[in-house]
């Protein structure tokens, strides 16, 4: 049976004010496209079907960060395999609408970073309601860099924070500060997951970092997308028949449950 994988992404494409003008961002194309081709990659591998969707809030076109573009340009992979490929552009231009969608028919739900989601994915309350009903269903969650925002305010089913007890990480607030964007963010990221009970796990900046808890896998930077991508394909594989069939939250074994993979 074909496994169903939704990305969300941020609409959001520019943000405060430097010497110049407003800050262009958008989704990170690193954290998008790596973990795209993870899942596919591994699909070729195992013969097992996986179906990758693209949503957004407001669904229809999302921009990459341009700064992310720029660092991906090195990256052959990313660039041919992904951004450049006729398909993969008309899939940006026409993202679905997140509160069109039925989040059960999902077998994973992954949010890529950059800035953009901060100034939506963060605060959005209807996104945040889904996603804790989906969780507390059984659903598989996934985050990369700032993308755990978008499950922030999420609550279980008993009200607590989604992320209270979870070990987690995220773009730190060092990477934050050394990227200039410091004071530039609506709030710091590590920060609120911490305020919310999160036990936060931290590698050095620009490191991989993976962390895995329950059914919950963030990666700290875009260096950490590929095992973030890979954790989820074994949750996946482990838990997919048993939330399915159930319906309701239940503990999905994977390899790398409850642990961290850091390293370069």
């Amino acid at each position: 049976m074909t496994s169903k994988v939704l990305f969300i992404l941020t609409n959001t494409t520019e943000f405060g004010k430097k010497e110049g003008g407003a800050i262009q961002t958008g989704a990170d194309l690193q954290e998008t496209a790596q973990a795209y081709l993870a899942f596919q990659q591994r699909q070729k591998e195992q013969e097992q079907p996986c179906q990758i969707e693209f949503a957004s809030l407001k669904g229809g076109q999302i921009q990459f960060d341009p700064k992310s573009v720029e660092r991906c340009k090195g990256m052959a992979g990313v660039m041919k395999d992904f951004y450049e490929r006729e398909e993969i552009q008309a899939c940006m231009k026409s993202t679905m609408a997140v509160n069109q969608l039925s989040l059960r028919d999902y077998s994973c739900i992954y949010f890529p970073g950059g800035h953009g989601p901060m100034f939506d994915l963060a605060t959005d309350t209807t996104l945040h309601g889904a996603i804790g009903e989906y969780y507390q269903n059984g659903g598989i969650l996934g985050a990369v860099c700032h993308g755990p925002c978008g499950f922030l305010d999420a609550r279980r089913g008993d009200k607590t924070w989604l992320v209270a007890g979870q070990k987690v990480t995220c773009w730190s607030n060092e990477e934050e500060r050394q990227a200039g964007m410091y004071h530039l963010m609506p709030f710091l990221l590590e920060n609120a997951l911490k305020e919310r009970g999160a036990i936060f796990e931290c590698a050095k900046p620009h490191e991989c970092n993976v962390v895995c808890s329950e059914r919950l896998v963030t990666g700290q930077n875009p260096a950490s997308t590929v095992g973030v991508a890979q954790a989820l394909i074994s949750m996946i594989k482990a838990g997919k028949s048993a939330c399915e069939k159930h319906g309701k939250e239940q503990p999905v074994s994977a390899a790398s449950s409850d642990s961290t993979i850091s390293g370069k």
